[in-house]
């Protein structure tokens, strides 16, 4: 039903969310990017990705990747966001919204503590025990091949990194 890229998902509901979010102290301190991608064969995004905008500190970068059943490219996201020197990952749905302020530094903060530092996962947990959203550092990356094991369907994603770390 979206016409236009202001009814997407992304502008109605993550970029909006994000803005407001994000607090004057953590656009001091980071270089704050949103990577969104697309099967390669999307109409509605190969005709408006170039329209999608947000405040002048978010850097949006667009990709387009092989269209493949019951997949996200999530791995090619990340992997982008990785190779560009991101420090850290928060993985989320084109439709999410954040609620929390500060929740970069919430988020940092938190896999900071985990021990050893950095190692392991922090995210919004559904009814089902199970991670809808995730943030890690980049040494996620640097343990596993991909972002999730390329076996899974979007099905299994949040599964498998709520598991890989354990609840603790």
């Amino acid at each position: 039903s979206w016409g236009d890229v202001h009814d997407s998902a992304p502008m109605t509901f993550l970029v909006p969310s994000i803005t407001r979010c994000v607090s004057e102290e953590e656009l001091k301190k980071f270089d704050i990017r949103l990577y969104l991608g697309a099967d390669e064969d999307d109409d509605f995004w190969i005709i408006h990705h170039r329209k999608l905008t947000g405040p002048s500190w978010l850097n949006i970068k667009f990709s387009f990747h092989p269209s493949r059943p019951n997949k996200i490219p999530f791995n090619e996201i990340m992997d982008l966001a990785y190779t560009d020197g991101s420090e850290y990952l928060i993985r989320v749905n084109d439709d999410s919204e954040f609620q929390s302020s500060n929740f970069i530094t919430t988020g940092i903060t938190a896999l900071l503590k985990h021990s050893p530092p950095n190692i392991g996962v922090i995210g919004s947990v559904s009814q089902r025990q199970v991670l809808i959203h995730d943030m890690v550092h980049r040494t996620h990356l640097k343990i596993f091949e991909s972002y999730y094991p390329e076996i899974f369907s979007n099905w299994w994603v949040d599964n498998w990194i709520s598991r890989v770390y354990g609840a603790s």
